[in-house]
């Protein structure tokens, strides 16, 4: 770490080793100051020094180090100027994207789109690639020079939320750097960053909502979201995010997005939420439900919208009502039936993810723990009058499809609006994109529901036949559904099969459909056969109308009036007692009032205690961190202190060693001077290391010459072993020859050897026999000579033994002797230092009881002294009679005051003190003297 007495010195420093070329080690050098303990409080020095100190980050591509120093600078600048930190961070991204955009323009052939990953380094199949493919250089180190960039950029957006995800004070900057990172990633098509910075946001956002209860301990400078300025500035962040999701066509983050939207707003329902953010929030939401297939909640997110609209914007022309209402109520018969009339079973044996998907969807609209289905949507158009106010096609389609009950004729009424809504998506105004962006209500949009729209008069078709029909021929089933191509038609019916929905059967051979395996569903049987009852019986009445049937019909409406009017009678007579009745509870009712409101003040006590007694624990809390940042403080400085040491210590190392110091040897954390020498000798292994290589490079080079040599020396030594193999073998036969007749002259020669010697044998023999009896005789002799010596040293050695044996018991009885002695000694002396410390103690008692007493004749003898002397000044003759000349018979006033001093202070012993006496006594009885410690 670089030491300067002044901030201004080290950016002085900084900007001469930019001039000499020496970037890395100005930039070392302001790091050290940022990030170092020295220089805590804010200067404009300080400002100017980080913003040399970004430029040569940018310049150098270091994003980790940046990271750090914003980090350290927004502790310096949070409490006095957070301005300047503001200041910094826009220069910052400022440098990084025109550095981006400049690499961008140099590099005219770069295909961004095929980076996959910022975060990755180039992967070894790309360099692989590059090396198969005929890629030229000039594009390759165009696209190394541009990605760099890029992903500088990326780091720097990351590092900047992560700085100032938590800082109240520039949360207007937060959610800028947010805004810029989201058009970064939309103008590049970055999917997979653009996804980690939703990640990351959704991560502050939940540590923010971790913290808000430790907010009141917490730093003063964190971010509230009880604030409504907070929450409005994420609900912006958040929009923007959608949008960008929904521009990138990721509709899973959308999603994301869309939940994180609605945490938002409910956190701000209550406090001021505009209904605008409503608006778009229902808007964006039934886009990714439609996107996602999912029609039900597509159509309550629309009649969200329609009822946020209807409510507050009061800007809404009656076209643009007509045509928001005529898209609800196409959006809720588009609707397929199927999925929202499942059986029984189906409802046991859904999956609990599928229902728990299913509630969380539900919940963003507004149906905790429910889950809205079609004809509850549907009814609730109907009891807004939403379908009054659609166009009349409309109007017939939902009369056509939800009330009336004609199978045969569904499809020729059917037809002719869903013409009628192609037509209007086509006459629609297709103006511009900001147009029909701005306004959801374009019927543009109306387009989209056609084939929601076929679907669903086709189930309603199939439904109603199956009710009535058992088998009906393909050719009039596909006359039936005209308003849908066959092979359309064909994958509804095996899709109504795959999920269940009824029973079908195609048989092509005799081109019939056949509705098999319908269970009856009794209520619908019920309703249907009452309803033909009731038609039977009007149409009945109506053709056998007879004056008898007329009147006995009178004399029931009659009766059926009469009853009405009893029943009118009682409920009047019955409205008293069920008046008593309601005020008896509305008394109940204010006494458990009463008893909750005095039961809330007694908790409210409670809590008022307890948050006193919170208080009480937060100051000594902060008592305790107060004095434990004083000791952590004073541990900085003495480990500072001891760090300066140190280093000095490691600069004499090295100045002894003989070696050069570098800051990046300087910088580290533990460096020592064990350090410096183990570094030093590093680099002579460094240096060994290197000349070992030299050496091995010459081997190798020596090596591959002699090979070269050798190879060359093979060939001709191959010529010369063969014509030395072919002399060899003809001097071997002659050889050979030699030496079989020399050997068979040897043989004869050795055979006439054998023959005379052969005479020889039985002396040979006699000989032997009398060699060995003389040695067998030799080898008993010394035998018993060894037995002998063996005995004697056995013999010797037992009486080695027994004489040990005797002179270790010896020493032993002397050592137990010794040992005795010892311990008599030892008793005897410790005897004698009793008898001498009570002889003293005696002493010592007889000399206290000795100075007592002389203390006490001491008084006396004063006492009677001051006695003498009184008696004598009262016996004195009167002033004038004496010696005095005339004006002195009387005392002065100094002369009195010196007498009653005199006579104040006690008189001096003549003989001398208690121990003087003491030891007079003691050296006339012949003892010692009396000690000086003696007590008093």
């Amino acid at each position: 770490m670089s030491n300067f007495p002044k901030p201004e010195n080290a950016l002085k420093r900084a900007e001469e080793l930019i001039v000499v070329g020496q970037k890395s080690l100005a930039h070392q050098t302001l790091h050290d100051i940022i990030t170092g303990k020295r220089y805590k409080t804010w200067s404009p020095v300080l400002n100017d020094i980080m913003l040399k100190y970004i430029e040569l980050s940018v310049e150098m591509r270091k994003s980790k180090q940046v990271k750090d120093a914003l980090y350290q600078y927004k502790g310096t600048t949070q409490n006095v100027n957070v301005g300047s930190l503001e200041t910094v961070i826009r220069h910052f991204i400022s440098l990084s994207e025109r550095a981006a955009a400049d690499a961008q323009s140099r590099a005219k052939q770069i295909q961004v789109d095929a980076i996959e990953d910022l975060d990755e380094e180039e992967a070894p199949e790309s360099l692989i690639l590059s090396a198969v493919t005929g890629e030229d250089n000039q594009a390759r180190a165009e696209r190394e020079s541009v990605t760099p960039w890029l992903r500088f950029l990326w780091e720097t957006y990351r590092a900047i939320l992560d700085t100032l995800r938590n800082h109240s004070k520039s949360e207007h900057v937060y959610h800028e750097t947010a805004q810029m990172a989201f058009a970064f990633c939309k103008k590049y098509q970055r999917k997979t960053e653009f996804k980690r910075l939703c990640d990351i946001l959704r991560t502050h956002l939940s540590q923010l909502s971790k913290q808000q209860g430790q907010t009141s301990t917490g730093p003063h400078h964190n971010v509230s979201l009880s604030s409504p300025q907070t929450i409005e500035i994420h609900l912006e962040t958040r929009f923007a995010q959608l949008n960008v999701a929904i521009d990138l066509d990721l509709w899973q983050e959308a999603f994301k997005s869309v939940e994180d939207i609605h945490q938002l707003l409910t956190l701000l329902s209550g406090r001021g939420s505009r209904p605008q953010h409503w608006a778009t929030y229902y808007e964006k939401l039934a886009r990714v439900f439609w996107v996602s297939n999912n029609y039900l909640y597509h159509a309550h997110a629309l009649y969200k919208f329609y009822t946020v609209s209807r409510t507050y914007n009061k800007g809404l022309s009656q076209e643009d009502i007509q045509m928001l209402s005529t898209r609800i109520m196409i959006a809720a018969l588009s609707v397929p039936p199927t999925d929202s009339t499942k059986s029984r079973n189906d409802q046991i044996l859904e999956v609990d993810s599928q229902r728990d998907k299913m509630q969380r969807m539900a919940q963003l609209l507004g149906f905790p723990g429910v889950v809205p289905t079609r004809e509850q949507l549907i009814q609730e158009l109907v009891i807004k009058k939403v379908h009054t106010v659609v166009f009349p096609a409309i109007r017939e389609l939902h009369i056509e499809l939800e009330k009336r009950f004609q199978p045969l004729t569904l499809a020729e009424k059917v037809k002719p609006v869903l013409e009628f809504v192609a037509k209007t998506a086509e006459a629609a105004p297709a103006s511009t994109d900001s147009a029909s962006a701005s306004n959801p209500l374009s019927g543009a949009t109306l387009r989209q529901y056609l084939p929601a729209l076929e679907r669903v008069a086709f189930l309603r078709v199939l439904q109603q036949l199956s009710q009535v029909y058992d088998t009906i021929r393909l050719t009039e089933f596909a006359r039936l559904v005209n308003f849908i191509s066959t092979g359309t038609w064909e994958t509804l019916l095996i899709e109504v099969v795959r999920r269940k929905n009824m029973g079908l059967r195609v048989d092509h051979q005799q081109g019939a459909l056949h509705f098999n395996s319908i269970s009856l569903d009794s209520d619908n049987v019920r309703e249907r056969l009452t309803q033909l009852g009731k038609n039977l019986s009007e149409v009945d009445r109506m053709i056998h109308a007879t004056p008898s049937s007329i009147a006995e019909a009178q004399k029931e409406a009659e009766a059926k009036a009469k009853v009405k009017k009893d029943l009118f009678v009682k409920i009047v007579n019955a409205l008293g007692d069920e008046h008593r009745r309601i005020l008896a509870r509305k008394i109940i009712i204010e006494k458990w009032k009463e008893y909750y409101e005095n039961l809330e003040r007694a908790q409210a006590e409670v809590a008022q205690t307890e948050l006193r007694r919170v208080n009480e624990a937060k100051q000594a809390a902060e008592s305790k961190r107060l004095e434990e940042d004083r000791v952590r403080r004073e541990d900085e400085r003495k480990k500072k202190a001891e760090e300066e040491r140190v280093r000095a210590e490691v600069v004499r190392t090295a100045q002894g060693l003989g070696m050069s110091l570098d800051n990046s040897l300087l910088s580290k954390p533990d460096i020592d001077a064990q350090t410096v020498v183990r570094e030093h000798i590093s680099q002579l292994q460094k240096a060994r290391t290197e000349m070992e290589k030299k050496i091995n490079m010459q081997g190798k080079r020596l090596y591959h010459l002699e090979r070269a040599r050798r190879q060359e020396e093979f060939k001709v030594l191959s010529q010369l072993r063969s014509k030395t193999n072919e002399e060899a073998r003809k001097h071997h036969e002659e050889q050979m020859v030699q030496f079989m007749e020399d050997h068979k002259k040897q043989h004869a020669v050795a055979l006439e050897d054998k023959a005379r010697l052969t005479r020889m044998e039985p002396d040979i023999k006699v000989f032997m026999a009398k060699v060995q009896a003389r040695r067998d005789a030799e080898y008993k002799k010394h035998k018993a000579e060894m037995d002998r010596r063996a005995a004697e040293r056995k013999a010797h050695q037992e009486e080695e033994a027994a004489r040990r044996r005797e002179e270790e018991e010896r020493l032993q009885a002397e050592a137990e002797r010794a040992r005795r002695d010892r311990e008599q000694g030892e008793a005897n002396r410790r005897q004698e230092e009793e008898d001498k410390k009570r002889g003293e103690e005696e002493r010592r008692k007889k000399l206290d009881d000795s100075a007592a007493m002389q203390r006490k004749r001491e008084a006396e003898i004063e006492q009677r002294s001051r006695e003498r002397e009184r008696e004598e000044r009262e016996t004195r003759p009167p002033a004038g009679d004496g010696w005095r000349r005339p004006g002195a018979g009387a005392p002065s006033g100094e002369d009195e005051w010196r007498r009653r001093e005199e006579d104040r202070r006690p008189p001096a012993p003549s003989g001398g003190g208690w121990r003087d006496k003491a030891a007079a006594s003691a050296s006339a009885r012949g003892g010692e003297p009396a000690r000086e410690d003696a007590p008093r």
